[in-house]
Order: C-alpha cells, then structure tokens, then sequence
C-alpha cells in the first residue's frame, strides 16, 4: 500500500470516529458547548479526509483510479457540508441573532422578541428606535444603533439600515437560549417574507 493510500486509510477512521462522536452527543443531549467543539472536530477530520483523498487520486492509475475519482466527489461534498455546519453550528452559540428586515417589520419584531422575555416594549421604546435608526449605515460599525431589552434574558438590538436596499440589519445579542434563538431566526425569516404584511399597516 502506498503512503498516500496508508494516509487516506489513516484519515477515514478518523473521519468515521469524529462523526460518531457528534451522533453519540447528539442522542446523548449533550451541553451546546461540546457539541461546537465535536463538530469543529468533525469538519477539520472531514477536511483531512477529502485532501487524503486527493493525494492518493493523483497517485493512482487504472481502475483504483476511477473509483478514487468517484470518491473524491464524495469526499468534497462531505467536507463542504460539515463546514457549513460547523459554521452554523459556532454562530448559534455565539449569542447572536441576526436577520434583515423591511423598515416597517422592526417594530413587530421588537413587540415579539420582548415578549418572549417578558419585557413591555412600549410606544417609548419604539420611538426612541425609530429616531436611532434615522442616522444608522450598515456598512458603517460606528453607525449602528443598539437599544437594550431589560427581560430575562436581558438582551442587545443593533440595527443599522442598508439605504441601497431599503432594509434594517437586526443583530439580536445576549444569553440566547436554543429555543430562544430558533424562535427569533424563525420570526426574522418570515418577517422578511414580502407576503407578510406589518401588523403597523
């Protein structure tokens, strides 16, 4: 066996060990951050797993060559799949909520997000966000605008608009539990659905 394929063997149990790492944690219901660090793990295994891959495809002829040829497909799509996840993964545990909104969906979306922490988001509150966001540019970071959410969890909103667009940046920061975090990605999608009309209208 060449050294390239000894590499690709080495480097597939180890791709195989990682993953069943992440499934057992999974079924196991384990603490979010352990999960990061397993699929991390997983995606750079994965990574190491297509470059093998590769190496032992440039070294190979005939038939074995076909078939690694065919592998390596797999192997990349793999590799590319647990980055992504790997990178969802890490944004999920980082406190961080953020979706992009029409102008006249901000307020819905703070009415509910308050709610959800059991915060009274008044006339007030809208007022002095409506008057923040006059002067915000997101592609400007001293031109954001952050607004607190006194709840439980307590809770950062930055906004900055995309004049360009025609839309607001909501980031949504704090200690964001996972049924927190679902709800709000799930409120901020369909909040930017055009068929969703705002309850301002």
């Amino acid at each position: 066996m060449s050294d390239a394929a000894s590499e690709f063997v080495r480097a597939d149990a180890a791709y195989e060990s990682a993953e069943a790492a992440v499934l057992d944690a999974l079924r196991a219901s384990r603490p979010m951050a352990q999960l990061v660090d397993l699929v991390s793990e997983v995606a750079r295994a994965s990574e190491a797993w297509n470059a093998a891959a590769y190496r032992a495809y440039h070294q190979s002829s005939g038939d074995q060559r076909l078939a690694l040829d065919q592998l390596t497909e797999r192997t990349e799509v793999v590799s590319e799949l647990w980055r992504d996840i790997a990178e969802a993964v890490a944004d999920s545990d980082s406190g961080v909520v953020e979706g992009w909104l029409p102008p006249d969906h901000v307020h819905v979306a703070l009415e509910q997000i308050s709610r959800w922490i059991g915060y009274s988001f008044d006339l007030s509150d809208w007022g002095a966000v409506e008057f923040g966001l006059i002067d915000t540019d997101s592609e400007d970071p001293d031109r954001w605008f952050d607004y607190p959410l006194v709840g439980d969890p307590a809770l950062t909103i930055r906004l900055a608009r995309d004049i360009d667009a025609g839309l607001v940046l909501l980031e949504v920061r704090g200690q964001i539990s996972d049924e927190l975090g679902v709800r709000t990605e799930t409120l901020l999608d369909l909040l930017t659905d055009p068929r969703i009309r705002s309850q301002d209208d």
